[in-house]
């Protein structure tokens, strides 16, 4: 599952800077495992931050290397419905 596995550092035989890219939608950042700023926000239910990510361009489409999406590493209900309405607001 998803959700369990977020937020956990885990140490690495050689220590490389998060990867980036900027786009025209703006600044796109994840970790070595893949999570964005949106997967940590979601996973931590910081609504208001995440709602925040969702208004800068973050995509909530962009799965970690386990193929999580952000709204699958959250437990909060009101982070899942916002994540939800916002990708069906982009179909």
């Amino acid at each position: 599952m998803c959700m369990s596995k977020i937020v956990k550092p885990q140490a690495l035989a050689e220590p490389r800077p998060p990867r980036c890219v900027h786009t025209q939608q703006g600044l796109r950042g994840w970790d070595n495992e893949g999570q964005t700023a949106l997967h940590y926000a979601a996973a931590c239910e910081f609504l208001d931050i995440v709602e925040l990510l969702l208004q800068s361009g973050a995509d909530p489409t962009l799965r970690d290397q386990d193929g999580c999406l952000p709204e699958e590493v959250t437990g909060c209900k009101a982070v899942s419905l916002v994540l939800q309405q916002h990708m069906a607001g982009k179909a």
